[in-house]
């Protein structure tokens, strides 16, 4: 489609280097497309009505019939441009360029092919090439429109964008060889719209204006609003459209506005709102070591956020991984294990650690009794988390794995630490609590936990890898050390909200 103008005209080389390894064959194309512009609207159009590119003998860039498990082709292509200062008149003053892929035709399953984008090579002189992705599905028949790969834009000066395509065959299934597949990619000059973004109170690392190109649904960095999520953007003047975290502008410029619900605070939240954050990602609305109280038996107690962090976990134990509730001081005195005689000292009051965590009365105590007298409301929400403790050596051989709602920490958890005493240390982390306030083996004050408001030993689930009767505590100033498994000492459980 063509447009007449007066003004300046502005030229968009568009070049491929193409190697495409078909029937072992190679073959090369060139393109120039022009684009003209007018100083006094900024408008922006292609001669050639979308720049489709096209290769020798009319051939689509990839084209093959016989497409089996393992096929793939790539093509290399470069869009240049040269702009001198007086070629573009915009508050921007940049070249913008879409590259869509368009599909002729694919017979095969959807998702049974996939492509892939990447810079290829440096960028030469200024503008923001497209960035890579990867790995997705092309749907099957046609898409003449095309799918977006992405918006690039050239700065005033010399350009190359060099980029690389990639088409995947990644169906394991024997394919008809009758079915064909065939795209070719349009590149198009666009208008850029100037973006003003009210964030109501949000905030930013980056500028409150932003370019876009016009016409194209773009993805808008979110805000960050302490105690609130982000819903999405909306249109306050302007002609677009939003629909989430993204907007479409029809127009130079536009205004945006950041919505909101909230706030939601974890010392008032009920238990059922909290889970539901949680559930949906939306969990950093709440800060670690934010408070709330809790009542058991009337008796009021404060537990705190440990961990909310470490989502995607990967450790054995779970114990560590995303949002981690502990009381912040000591719910009872009680005994790690009942009596029994160790191996090294037979007085059946030293308590034994043999079973570890798994096999102590501790771990009974917080799972029947405890969690028994918890609000309903905070118990149907508790998670099921796998517990990874350590073994006494002269009993046992391997760590051991529970299931537990409520469970001690680990001296890893509050410490960092990773010692002697506790074989499954490396199966969890410190939790984000004690990071953040710098608890180490050698500073340590943080970990006091208090007792009838007076500081007190407390329990960790740690089973000492020797002499058959000792689990790891906490003492009154914050240190660890261990002691033996039937003294009485203070219990803190920790619990998971997933």
């Amino acid at each position: 489609m063509k447009k007449l103008i007066k003004n300046r005209i502005l030229v968009l080389t568009i070049s491929l280097a193409i190697l495409l390894i078909i029937n072992i064959s190679t073959s090369y194309s060139y393109y120039i497309g022009k684009v003209v512009g007018n100083e006094e609207s900024t408008t922006f159009s292609i001669t050639s009505a979308g720049a489709v590119i096209n290769f020798e003998n009319d051939n689509e860039v990839i084209s093959d019939s016989n497409i089996t498990p393992g096929w793939t082709a790539s093509k290399n292509f470069t869009i240049t441009s040269t702009l001198n200062e007086n070629e573009i008149n915009n508050d921007d003053t940049k070249l913008w360029y879409v590259v869509k892929l368009c599909i002729d035709n694919n017979d095969f399953p959807t998702n049974a092919i996939e492509f892939s984008l990447s810079q290829n090579g440096n960028i030469v002189g200024g503008g923001t090439a497209i960035e890579n992705i990867s790995n997705i599905g092309i749907e099957t028949g046609k898409n003449a429109d095309g799918i977006i790969l992405g918006i690039g834009n050239f700065a005033i000066g010399e350009n190359t964008h060099n980029y690389t395509l990639t088409i995947n065959y990644v169906d394991s299934n024997i394919v008809d060889p009758q079915k064909t597949f065939g795209i070719h990619l349009a590149i198009q000059a666009v208008k850029p719209a100037k973006v003003l973004i009210d964030l109501d109170g949000g905030t930013y690392e980056s500028s409150t204006t932003k370019y876009i190109a016009q016409g194209i649904l773009t993805t808008i960095e979110k805000p960050t609003k302490p105690t609130y999520i982000f819903t999405g953007w909306e249109i306050t003047s302007g002609n677009g459209s939003a629909e989430g975290t993204k907007i479409i502008s029809n127009e130079n410029t536009i205004t945006i506005r950041a919505k909101y619900e909230g706030p939601y605070i974890f010392e008032t939240d009920s238990w059922t709102t909290i889970a539901n954050n949680v559930s949906r990602g939306q969990a950093s609305v709440y800060e670690v070591g934010d408070e709330k109280e809790i009542l058991i038996d009337e008796n009021s107690y404060t537990v705190r956020i440990a961990n909310n962090s470490n989502y995607d976990c990967t450790l054995d134990s779970q114990t560590a991984c995303g949002f981690v509730v502990e009381f912040k001081d000591i719910i009872s005195m009680e005994i790690m294990n009942s009596t029994g005689i160790s191996l090294y000292l037979p007085d059946p009051n030293d308590g034994t650690n043999k079973g570890g965590w798994p096999n102590s009365y501790a771990r009974t105590y917080l799972n029947e009794t405890v969690y028994n007298k918890l609000p309903n409301d905070l118990q149907s929400i508790i998670a099921n988390t796998t517990v990874v403790s350590g073994y006494d050596e002269y009993y046992d051989s391997e760590n051991f794995i529970s299931n537990d709602k409520l469970y001690l920490l680990s001296e890893r958890e509050v410490f960092n630490s990773v010692t002697n005493n506790d074989t499954a240390a490396l199966s969890s982390r410190q939790l984000d609590y004690y990071a953040n306030i710098g608890v180490t083996k050698t500073n340590y004050s943080g970990a006091i936990k208090q007792y009838n408001a007076t500081a007190a030993n407390w329990w960790l689930r740690v089973a000492v890898k020797s002499y058959g009767q000792y689990f790891v505590f906490v003492d009154s100033t914050g240190a660890s050390s261990d002691d033996f498994s039937s003294r009485s000492k203070g219990i803190a459980p920790a619990f998971r909200i997933a």
